[in-house]
């Protein structure tokens, strides 16, 4: 027979606080969903509106390219630019069309120096502006993490784990507490997305993709992406300094809340 001072104990503390690792797994988890989420809804409107919405850089593509040939007509290139000439990649996802980029080759000045640039065409080869809809993905994942912690208390991922967000006072978070801890937790990956942005240059222009930034990590040499590197970093140590010591987690403290947690009975 369970021990009435052991029972009532277990009562009054349903739950502990969650440890880092759990928590680390059901951000990841977010992560994954929004992705997949974008996704499939990239790759419906992309068929339904012609290619003017598309995706970026999905997993399990394909690219084919064709020959190099003489350059569309209606494509702008720099005036140092010589002996130029371009081909078209298609990329599938399972056999669907969701991008068509035209790689333009071309020698500049009189070193011979080489210059290539990818740009967005049409399905005639032409330039076209369509909207990468993945660029969006850390403003979605942002408004997915803030409405369901808000609403639910937790998200997709902190539910698969029986991790919730508590407000310190009591109850769900607040919507502003919502905002308050996860613009604090995407503080650390915001130099990716601003560094494209700065560094993208005139072939895309104002890209935020996460994936295309990645890609470019090497060149970002301006002092407002190292300063955001820098902040970024510190945030980082300061969190796992936080996690060693069993303190609240700098984006949990500065919004009043804790991540509990909580299996059913």
């Amino acid at each position: 027979m369970a021990d009435p001072a052991t029972a009532a104990t277990a009562d009054a503390a349903p739950h502990a606080r969650a440890g880092v690792p759990t928590r680390l797994v059901a951000f990841a988890l977010d992560i994954v969903l929004v992705k997949l989420a974008v996704l499939v809804l990239a790759v419906v409107l992309g068929l339904t509106s012609a290619g003017a919405v598309r995706l970026a850089s999905p997993v399990l593509s394909a690219t084919t390219c064709g020959a190099y040939g003489p350059p569309p007509a209606r494509l702008r290139l720099p005036a140092d630019f010589e002996q130029v000439q371009a081909r078209i990649c298609t990329r599938t996802l399972f056999a669907l069309v969701f991008d068509r980029q035209l790689i333009v080759r071309a020698k500049v000045g009189s070193d011979d120096a080489e210059d290539v640039q990818s740009l967005p065409v049409d399905r005639n080869g032409q330039p076209a502006s369509p909207l990468y809809l993945d660029d969006l993905t850390p403003f979605l994942l942002a408004a997915y993490l803030i409405l369901l912690e808000w609403r639910y208390a937790a998200t997709a991922g902190k539910w698969f784990v029986a991790l919730f967000v508590r407000s310190l006072s009591g109850g769900h978070p607040s919507l502003l507490q919502g905002a308050q801890r996860n613009a604090i937790k995407l503080l650390a990956f915001l130099p990716i997305p601003v560094a494209t942005a700065l560094n993208s240059g005139g072939d895309t222009p104002w890209r935020f993709s996460i994936d295309l930034a990645i890609s470019r990590l090497g060149s970002f040499d301006s002092a407002a992406v190292q300063g955001l590197q820098l902040l970024s970093f510190l945030l980082i140590i300061y969190g796992l300094f936080a996690a060693l010591r069993r303190w609240p987690l700098p984006h949990d403290r500065l919004a009043h809340t804790e991540v509990v947690r909580e299996f059913s009975k």
